[in-house]
């Protein structure tokens, strides 16, 4: 039998033996240190570990069950999805449950094309995730929701959308 030819690594892989293959861990960006809620986030930090609840953010209960299964599984941070201004009002509701049962996971609302409950959300939650390109014709809104967030005890860095820097 004649000799195979050379494995050439894909990118991103590197080769370890003729039959194995490991992922080539990529260099880190150099990101800027901030703060969600008490959890260290960038820099020389540990990387984080976020999930996405999929319950209806209305539901407390549901919510804050799956909550605790997120943050019990590892999870540094979690988002719930915020569709408008009373899944907004209920995050306090969600957060103050969680406190009760003893997790301060910071939580992050996750915002589409609501301007008005990201606004909401901003007051309640560690962090809002924004789709900036959902805000291109409300310019005005976004103003004021980082005029909003800047009135807040917490830091803007812990608001803005997720922006590498």
């Amino acid at each position: 039998m004649g000799k195979a030819p050379p494995i050439i690594p894909r990118r991103g892989t590197t080769e370890v033996s003729k039959n194995r293959k490991c992922q080539i861990i990529n260099p880190r960006y150099n990101l800027l240190h901030c703060l969600i809620g008490s959890v260290p986030l960038g820099g020389d930090n540990p990387i984080r570990i976020q999930s996405m609840t999929n319950t209806d953010t209305l539901d407390t209960k549901a919510s804050v069950e799956q909550c605790i299964r997120i943050i019990e599984a590892g999870a540094d941070f979690v988002r719930l999805t915020t569709q408008g201004i009373r899944e907004a009002q209920n995050l306090a509701n969600i957060k103050k449950e969680l406190n009760r049962a003893g997790f301060y996971a910071p939580l992050i609302a996750d915002i589409h094309f609501n301007p008005d409950a990201a606004e909401v959300a901003a007051a309640i939650v560690e962090k809002v995730r924004i789709n900036p390109g959902n805000y291109t014709d409300k310019e005005p809104h976004l103003r004021r929701l980082i005029s909003a967030k800047k009135n807040t005890t917490r830091s803007l860095k812990e608001f803005i959308p997720d922006c590498y820097h």
